[in-house]
């Protein structure tokens, strides 16, 4: 009976290990963060962020915007630029990679 326990042991430990080690991964390809001067932002001020290139895939793509109870306006507008490497000769009919913006 105790030499059916040790391997029925192993496959278990085993198996808490590989589920372990697959929890633990970040899910993020790209964080970043930047500050505004004391001084504010005025219209023409602009943010830039460099991504690395990723593998071809959907990507979950958070844009994250904090202003303070000082903001003097209503709205905020903003103008998202993307290049990418696709072209209209080598995939016909594709202008854009369809970005959505969505408020929560």
């Amino acid at each position: 009976m105790t030499h059916k326990v040790f391997p029925l042991f192993y496959i278990i430990a085993l198996m808490v290990i590989a589920v372990g080690a697959v929890s633990c991964s970040d899910p993020r390809t790209y964080d970043q963060y930047k500050n505004v001067s004391l001084q504010g932002w005025s219209r023409n001020d602009t943010l830039s962020f460099d991504i690395p290139r990723q593998w071809e895939g959907n990507y979950q793509l958070d844009l994250c915007l904090r202003a303070a109870q000082t903001y003097p306006y209503r709205n905020i507008s903003m103008h998202v630029t993307i290049r990418h490497i696709m072209s209209r000769e080598s995939l016909p009919g594709i202008s854009d990679i369809g970005i959505t913006l969505l408020y929560k």
